[in-house]
């Protein structure tokens, strides 16, 4: 039941998201029809050192979750939510 260290970033991180209510911020960002295309835009980048960035990365991991994830649930709940997804999103990459 641990973590695999490549994925708790991404755990951090969506903790952050939520604690912090960056996904509405995010889809407030979004384009101008939002019904043609749900994802959050993501910021252009030439280098490592942007795609490390929070403004590249939060857009790129809501992108990657939000349609396996629930945002809107309370906190304690939402933790063993993601745990559950990353570990069974780690389970199905080395399967």
């Amino acid at each position: 039941n641990l973590l695999k260290a490549t994925k708790l970033y991404d755990y951090k991180l969506l903790l952050h998201i939520q604690k912090h209510d960056l996904i509405d911020m995010a889809h407030a960002t979004s384009r101008r029809y939002p019904l043609r295309n749900t994802q959050t835009p993501i910021p252009r980048t030439r280098t490592n050192y942007g795609r490390s960035a929070l403004t590249y990365q939060i857009p790129a991991l809501i992108n990657r979750v939000s349609s396996q994830i629930n945002f809107d649930i309370p906190f304690h709940r939402f933790k063993k939510q993601i745990r559950l997804f990353l570990l069974n999103d780690c389970a199905a990459v080395t399967a």
